[in-house]
């Protein structure tokens, strides 16, 4: 995999339990990006959040939350503060 230069950073990805959210959050996590993935399903986010730590080795911090809502962005962005700024 082509170094990207963002090894060690840390990035937040919503609808990261299926489909591109997740490939994406993937693909980030190979690249050595700790990730913050959200979604509204808990049992196939945390199923999504366990593959990605386990195949990459990557902090994983998923967030049970919908983004289209003003509580569901705040819950993501308590989770990861430094994202915030």
């Amino acid at each position: 995999m082509m170094d990207l230069g963002i090894k060690g950073r840390t990035a937040i990805i919503n609808g990261a339990s299926a489909g591109m959210g997740k490939q994406a959050a993937l693909a980030l996590a190979q690249a050595g990006v700790h990730i913050c993935i959200s979604a509204r399903g808990e049992a196939r986010l945390m199923a999504a959040g366990d593959e990605i730590a386990r195949l990459t080795g990557v902090s994983v911090t998923p967030v049970v939350a919908d983004h289209s809502t003003n509580a569901g962005r705040a819950a993501i962005l308590a989770a990861c503060p430094a994202q915030s700024r």
